[in-house]
This record gives C-alpha cells, sequence and structure tokens, in this order.
C-alpha cells in the first residue's frame, strides 16, 4: 500500500512538471505571436510606442524586446537599442544576434553618422570580436518570420551577418549596404557569402 500511494505521488509529480512545462511553453509561444501582431498590425509611425506598451505589459517576452531594439535602431537611438537587445538576451540568451546588437548598438552609439557605413563596421568588428561562426551560425533565425520580408528583399550575396544588418538598418543603410555589395572591402567581406 506504501509503494503504491508513493508511485501516485511520483506520478502525480512528474505529471505537475509535465504541465508546468507545458503551460510554459503555451505562454511563451503566446508572447512571441503578440510580439509578432505588434510588429506587422500595427502602422510604423505607432510601432513604437506599441511595442512600449507591450514590454510594460508583459516585461517578460524577450521577442518584444528584440523588435524594440529594432525599432529603436532603425529610429536611430542606439543607447535605447542597446538596452531592448540587451534585455531580450537577458531573457533569452538563445538570441546570439540580441547579445551582437546590443554591443554593436553601444559601440556605434557616439560615432554613428546617418551618411557613413560606421555601425556597418562596429558590427563585423564585435561579430569577430564574439568569434561567432560564419556560417555555422543562422543569425537571422532569431526573428524568424517576424523580419521576414526584410529577410526575403536582402541580396543573395549577403551572409547571415549581412543579412542581420539588412533587417534591422533602416532604408538610408540599405544603400551603404548595396554600396559595400559592389565594393567589396576587405573590412567587410563577413558581411558577404563565400
Amino acid at each position: 500500500m506504501k509503494l503504491s500511494i508513493i508511485g501516485g505521488v511520483a506520478v502525480a509529480a512528474l505529471a505537475a512538471c509535465g504541465l508546468h512545462e507545458w503551460l510554459e511553453r503555451r505562454r511563451g509561444v503566446a508572447r512571441r505571436d503578440k510580439a509578432i501582431e505588434t510588429w506587422h498590425d500595427v502602422d510604423p509611425s505607432v510601432r513604437a510606442d506599441r511595442l512600449q506598451r507591450l514590454t510594460s505589459s508583459d516585461p517578460s517576452n524577450a521577442l518584444a524586446w528584440y523588435l524594440r531594439g529594432c525599432e529603436a535602431f532603425r529610429l536611430r537611438d542606439l543607447s535605447a537599442a542597446a538596452r531592448y537587445f540587451g534585455m531580450a538576451h537577458h531573457l533569452d540568451p538563445d538570441l546570439i544576434s540580441a547579445a551582437l546588437l546590443t554591443f554593436t548598438a553601444l559601440k556605434s552609439a557616439h560615432s554613428y553618422a546617418p551618411d557613413s557605413d560606421a555601425w556597418l563596421r562596429e558590427l563585423v568588428e564585435t561579430w569577430r570580436e564574439m568569434k561567432l561562426p560564419h556560417n555555422a551560425l543562422d543569425l537571422v533565425s532569431d526573428a524568424d518570420g517576424v523580419l521576414d520580408k526584410e529577410f526575403r528583399s536582402a541580396p543573395e550575396s549577403l551572409s547571415s551577418l549581412g543579412r542581420l544588418a539588412w533587417m534591422v538598418d533602416a532604408r538610408l543603410d540599405r544603400a551603404a549596404i548595396r554600396e559595400l555589395i559592389q565594393s567589396r572591402p576587405t573590412w567587410a567581406s563577413p558581411l558577404f557569402q563565400s
């Protein structure tokens, strides 16, 4: 009898753990869906405000912080972008591109000029400092399905790192990336397919 009670308790404990994990996965999916919906379904002129509201109401939503970082980057508020990407990486350490973009934004915040490729140089330098593998790591998969429209519009000659830059940057910098594709300076080689 004692064995059946102990066995029943063990089964109940395992079931409770499984239910908890299932609920956490469901919450994560719901958070991701809400962040994606906010990114896609609002006018870009109010996107920053909506993402701010989302991260205020759900501060554990890593993808919402990531997208808030993307929006701040596009608005050229690099200090804020660094904070938001940092929050995303803190909440989800598997968001490797969030760590890369955190440090890139921090290093670029004081040197960025809208008509230069300075932030792209910082991105490449930070990638090298972090010793991230060139082809083995698909940095773009972090925001899979979210920034896919931008991803599809990226030139095929770009590497994962180049596609990440393409997705995150503002339209102005896409001209700089296109110029780099043509000139292929040595420092920019990690932005291109081998």
